[in-house]
This record gives C-alpha cells, structure tokens and sequence, in this order.
C-alpha cells in the first residue's frame, strides 16, 4: 500500500484531497498523515480526517518524526514554502509531488535543480503540479509535432479571463506581491499562479525533445493593473521567443467581467492544435482531406480532467522509474520567464477612466479588455489599437541564473 502525506488541507490543499480521498476509500492508497497548522479554524475537515485514520500533526517537523515509510508527500502550499518542504521531504527519504508553480524566482529554481539531482540519487522524485503537462492530448500533440507530421511549432497562442475578487486578493499575505514578508522573492501574477499553466505548456509544447521544456531566449511583457493594492498586475500581454526560435503570446486577466476559460492555438509547420479547456482539441494537418478539404482534422477529443492522470502517474511512479512525471528542470524555464518579465519591465498602473469598479462583484474591471485580447489574440496589434496598452515593451533576455 502506498502511504501519503499531505502538507496542508486548507485553500488548493481540498484540490489534492479531491482526488487523494477517494483513491484511498478505494484503496489505491492509505493518506497516513496531514499538517494542519490552523486546527482550530477547520475543525470539521481535522474531524473527517482522524475519522478516517490519518494523524494530524501542527508542523512538517513534528510529521517527519513521527511518520516513518511515507512514500509521497504532497506539497500544496504557498510559493515561498515549496522549495524547503520539498527539501525536507528528501531529506526524510520521500518522494515529493509539490505544486505549481515550482519556485519564486530563479535562485531558487537552481537549488531545486540540485535537490532534483540529490533526490534521483536516492532514488527518489520530485514531481511538479503543472497539471496539463500529464494531460494525453497535449503528449499526443507534440508527439506528431516531433515526429514531424505536424513539424515545429512556429508560434503559440494563448487566451484566458478568469475574474478574481477581493476575497481572491486577500486569501494569504503574498498574492500579487514581489517577495513575501520574509523578503523571499514571490512575483506572484496571473502568469506564475492561476494561468501559469497556459505559459508552462506552452514551452513543454516548444520542447524539442518529447519531456522536455524549451528555453525562453527573449521575453517581452506589458503588464498592466487596474487593482490599486497590489504590487504586481492583474493582466498582461506578453511574447516569448524560445531558444528553438518559436514565438509564444500571451494575453492573460483576472480584471474582467467575462469568464472565459484558456484557449490555446498552436500553429506549426505542416498544421495546427487547437485546444480548450471547457471544450474539445482538434489536430489539423496541412496535408489531410476532410469533407474535400486540405487542412483536415485529424484527431480530436475533449479536454481531460489533468488532475486526474497527474495524480495517476505520480503515484505510479512510486512501483515505477519509467513512468513519466512533470520535473522540476521541466518547470525551471517558466519560473526563469517570470523573473524575466519583472527584471525588464515595470507594472503600468492604469488610470482610473480606464477601469471600472464592479461593487457587487467585489472586482475590477479593465474597458474592453476581452475585446482588445481577443483581437490580439487573432493577430490584430494590441498596442496600436489599444487606447490603454502604452507601447509595446522592448525584449529583454532571459538568464538561466
């Protein structure tokens, strides 16, 4: 039986239980143990738990002594906690599934890479939470770019509004700030924490080998906030050019009245992949018919749940070193883009008349945003037909240290 451990239960923790208790009502698993730092604001989760068998500790130093044989430990807690967890896992002889995103600036990033290293020697892994990286379309999607019946990317698009609140702003001391109060460097954004996945599978998809991520080279970002309190922003448009020479736009907010879940486009050599999160994939090849048609599809499906297959392949790697899981040297470009991005270029604050305040919603919202990120999207140039975009920012270079 496979022994986990989870490192909080509270905010993104009740993800990782949604998918860990039932496995373990199955019993594809046993949850030994869990930290719960707030015991007494959760008291009915602290009940269900013990009622189900797992000890609770108040710290993962009280964990790590008493808990022995735990073969996972998952990490779902804040950015600045991630790299010391997942160290003392090691150091106690546990594999890790810790999550996204990996770190909060590149220093950090390389230490993980060395942890990374001293884990395999062990014998140990350390997997990341980048969830659609162990999602079969996205696999299967680059499979037939490498093979070359799709050819190289040449350049991926990505879409996504998802509206956050003032309660979404106030859930912990380090959201939407540049380091935490320690002084440990967070940028938090919606391109590092919510929609980080959208830029992370982008690269994973530019990758030139089959697991592996490409390299941003260049990165030029335009990052706006309509929000007056925090540090970092609340939308952005941003391009990246990768060491393999594909381009990659972004165009992301949480300032929006519309929810419109993320939509990627990649375009290729010799065809495309269009996906949906809320909808269906299609694969077109420039050299297949469909209904008389060149530019046919494919293959085609639906979005698959990735928490599911992240869990899935996580814990089978346990019994097996093939198996394949999203690594933390898959994970370290994103983090070294993010760096990048604050590096090179300031937050614009926008004026007040080009935002609004949504009282019963409890948000901002920036004017038109979706129509402006939808037409960029599309390819029209955000910066000459936006009245609020500014200039388009100069690229700046992205430092693996």
């Amino acid at each position: 039986m496979i022994n986990v451990a989870i490192i909080g239960i509270c905010g993104y923790a009740q993800e990782h239980l949604r998918y860990l208790l039932p496995m373990a009502e199955k019993g594809l698993l046993r949850l030994s143990a869990a930290v719960v730092i707030n015991q007494e604001e959760v008291p009915e989760e602290v009940k269900k738990l013990k009622g189900l068998g797992v000890r609770i500790y108040r710290t993962s130093e009280e964990m790590f002594a008493a808990e022995h044989g735990l073969d996972l430990v998952t990490i779902p807690t804040g950015i600045p906690s991630h790299y010391p967890l997942s160290r003392m896992a090691i150091e106690h002889g546990c594999n890790v599934l810790v999550e996204k995103p990996l770190c909060g600036c590149v220093q950090e990033g390389l230490a993980f890479l060395e942890l990374e290293k001293q884990a395999r020697q062990s014998g140990l892994f350390i997997a990341v939470g980048f969830q659609h990286g162990y999602a079969p379309e996205f696999h299967f999607a680059k499979e037939l770019m490498l093979n070359g019946r799709l050819g190289r990317p040449r350049r991926i698009s990505v879409l996504g509004f998802w509206p956050r609140n003032d309660e979404y702003y106030s859930r912990n001391s380090w959201v939407a700030r540049l380091r935490d109060a320690a002084g440990n460097p967070v940028y938090d954004s919606p391109a590092s924490n919510a929609f980080a996945h959208y830029l992370n599978i982008s690269l994973f998809l530019s990758g030139k080998r089959q697991e592996e991520t490409a390299f941003p080279k260049t990165v030029s970002a335009a990052m706006f906030r309509a929000r007056p309190e925090i540090e970092t922003f609340d939308s952005c448009a941003i391009t990246l050019k990768t060491e393999e020479e594909a381009s990659i736009r972004l165009f992301l907010s949480h300032a929006c009245v519309e929810n419109r879940d993320p939509h990627i486009v990649v375009e290729a050599e010799r065809g495309s992949f269009d996906w949906q999160l809320s909808g269906q994939w299609q694969i077109h090849a420039e050299d297949a018919y469909y209904n008389g048609e060149i530019n046919g599809v494919i293959a085609s499906g639906y979005a698959v749940k990735p928490h599911s297959g992240m869990f899935r392949d996580v814990l089978a790697r346990i019994h097996d070193p093939n198996r394949f899981v999203y690594t933390p040297a898959m994970a370290f470009p994103h983090a070294c883009c993010i760096e990048a991005m604050h590096r090179s270029t300031p937050v614009r604050c926008l004026a007040p008349e080009f935002y609004s305040r949504l009282e019963g919603r409890k948000q901002y919202a920036v004017k038109d945003i979706e129509r402006y990120f939808t037409e960029a999207f599309q390819g029209a140039d955000l910066f000459e037909e936006c009245p609020w975009a500014g200039t388009e920012p100069q690229f700046a270079e992205v430092r693996r240290a």
